[in-house]
């Protein structure tokens, strides 16, 4: 009897050495193809709303982008992030509170389209919601921003 059971023993030991070993090798591959290719173009273009500085806006920015942003453009963008102001009134100051939700994202052929849902917030009153389009275009293992504003 002492025998068997410990047949019994070493078979469900070894039993849950190769399950253990099956969901590693799992998990492993999840990972691997959850990070393969670089970031997604929604965390590209949440990125770029979210900058702090110019000079990241430009970062992310398409070299053909980037010679066409103007100075309030990058201002909107910053100031936004800051919540001091909205994309659609850069030029009215306001104490914001700015929440970004994203919308939709459709692929083309040469380039992906990210919306965003901007609900603002100002002194705890809602203001009217803005959706906010990123165009981006792939760039060696990411993306970069091709043109991006409020959509119509």
């Amino acid at each position: 009897m002492d025998l068997l059971d410990a047949g019994r023993r070493r078979w469900w030991m070894s039993a849950a050495a190769v399950l253990l070993l099956i969901v590693a090798a799992v998990v492993v591959v999840v990972l691997w193809l959850s990070h393969r290719g670089g970031p997604a173009p929604a965390d590209v273009a949440r990125d770029f709303l979210d900058a702090r500085s110019c000079s990241r806006v430009e970062e992310l920015a398409d070299p053909d982008y980037r010679a066409t942003i103007t100075e309030s453009d990058c201002g909107a963008i910053v100031d936004g992030a800051r919540g001091r102001r909205t994309f659609a009134d850069p030029d009215r100051s306001r104490d914001l509170t700015r929440t970004l939700a994203l919308g939709r994202t459709v692929e083309r052929e040469d380039e992906t389209e990210v919306s965003f849902t901007a609900h603002y917030t100002e002194r705890g009153r809602a203001l009217p919601d803005e959706t906010v389009v990123v165009v981006l275009r792939p760039h060696g293992d990411g993306w970069l921003v091709d043109r991006w504003g409020l959509a119509s």
